[in-house]
C-alpha cells in the first residue's frame, strides 16, 4: 500500500512540474520583433480604435486582420519609431490562451493537494499507524 500510494505522489509531482513547465512555455509573449512601443485598441465599426496621446482610428484592412472580427475584440498594436504600426494582434486570443493553461495547472495543483489528503489518511489507517500512536503517547504525557 505505502509504495502504491508514493508511486501515484510522485506520479503527480512529476505530471504537475510538466503542466507548470507546458504553462510558463507555451504562454503567448506577444509581438517579439522591434517596436519602439505597444497600445492596445479595440475594434468599432470595422476599425481599430486606439489612444496614443490623441483618439486614432486605423481599418482592419491596414493592419492586416481579418474582417470577421467582433466589435469590441481588443487588438496589440506594435509601433516603430516613426510611429507607424510594424504588427498586431488579437490579444483576447493570447488572454485565452494564457487563461487554459493557468486553469491547468491550477487543476493539477487541485489533484496534487488531493492526493496529499488522501496518503494522510491512508497513512494513518495502514504503514503509519505506529508512528501516530507514538505521536499521541508523546502529547498526552
Amino acid at each position: 500500500m505505502f509504495r502504491w500510494l508514493l508511486s501515484l505522489i510522485l506520479l503527480f509531482c512529476i505530471l504537475l512540474f510538466i503542466l507548470i513547465g507546458y504553462t510558463i512555455s507555451s504562454a503567448p509573449k506577444g509581438y517579439q520583433g522591434e517596436y519602439e512601443e505597444s497600445r492596445t485598441g479595440r475594434i468599432e465599426a470595422g476599425q481599430v480604435r486606439y489612444v496614443k496621446n490623441t483618439l486614432h482610428y486605423i481599418p482592419l484592412e491596414a493592419l492586416g486582420l481579418s474582417q470577421s472580427l467582433s466589435d469590441g475584440t481588443h487588438i496589440n498594436l506594435y509601433f516603430a519609431e516613426n510611429g507607424k504600426v510594424v504588427a498586431s494582434e488579437n490579444a483576447d486570443e493570447l488572454n485565452r490562451l494564457t487563461q487554459f493553461g493557468v486553469i491547468l495547472a491550477v487543476a493539477a495543483m487541485g489533484g496534487m493537494a488531493l492526493a496529499l489528503m488522501v496518503f494522510a489518511v491512508a497513512a494513518r489507517k495502514t504503514f503509519g499507524k505506529p508512528r501516530f500512536i507514538w505521536l499521541e503517547s508523546i502529547k498526552s504525557g
